[in-house]
C-alpha cells in the first residue's frame, strides 16, 4: 500500500527536488529525514502524524498514562508487504500466503527432458518464474503460482517493530 508520490511541483526548484527525492536512495531519504525531524519540532510533528498512531493501552494492562504510540504502518511477516494498522481487518486486503515451501513436482513436463549433469539441482529453478507451474507448496499441494492456502489478518514482523512508548 504504497503512498501516492505524484505531485505537480509549482516551480523547477520544486522539481529538482521532487527529482532528487525520487532518485536518492532509501538510506539516504531515512537520514535526511531523521536530520530534520531532530532539528525542526514543527516537520518533527508532521512526519509523527504520517507514521504514528497514539492508541490506549490494552484492558488491564496498568500504566500511569493510557495512551501509547506505535507504528502507523508495519511490514508482515508472511507477504512482506507494508499494511496500515488501523486497517489491518479481517475483510478488505488481507494477508495470503503459503505456510509451507515449494518443492519440484519431478512429473511436470517441464522436467521430462531435465538432466541434473548439465542442467543443475531442480531446486534452483524454485524462483525462476518460468517453472513456477513446476513446483508444489508442501502446504497445500497446489503449484508453485497458486494463491496463498492461508489468508488471514497481516502479522507484524517483530524483529522491524518498535515498542510502544507511552505518552
Amino acid at each position: 500500500m504504497a503512498p501516492n508520490l505524484h505531485t505537480e511541483p509549482t516551480s523547477g526548484m520544486d522539481r529538482t527536488l521532487e527529482d532528487a527525492i525520487k532518485s536518492a536512495t532509501e538510506s539516504r531519504v531515512r537520514t535526511v529525514l531523521l536530520k530534520i525531524c531532530n532539528e525542526n519540532p514543527v516537520c518533527r510533528e508532521a512526519v509523527s502524524k504520517e507514521l504514528l498512531l497514539v492508541t490506549t493501552a490494552e484492558e488491564g494492562e496498568t500504566v500511569k498514562n493510557k495512551k501509547r504510540v506505535r507504528q502507523a504502518y508495519e511490514l508482515c511477516i508472511h507477504s512482506e508487504e507494508e499494511y496500515n494498522v488501523e486497517e489491518n481487518e479481517l475483510e478488505g486486503d488481507l494477508c495470503q500466503y503459503h505456510p509451507g515451501s515449494r518443492d519440484y513436482d519431478f512429473n511436470h513436463s517441464k522436467f521430462d527432458d531435465f538432466e541434473p549433469w548439465r542442467d543443475g539441482d531442480p531446486e534452483d529453478y524454485e524462483d525462476d518464474p518460468d517453472f513456477a507451474d513446476a513446483f508444489k507448496w508442501d502446504c497445500c499441494g497446489g503449484n508453485g503460482v497458486t494463491d496463498g492456502c492461508v489468508v488471514t489478518k497481516h502479522q507484524p514482523d517483530e524483529t522491524k517493530k518498535t515498542k510502544l512508548m507511552r505518552v
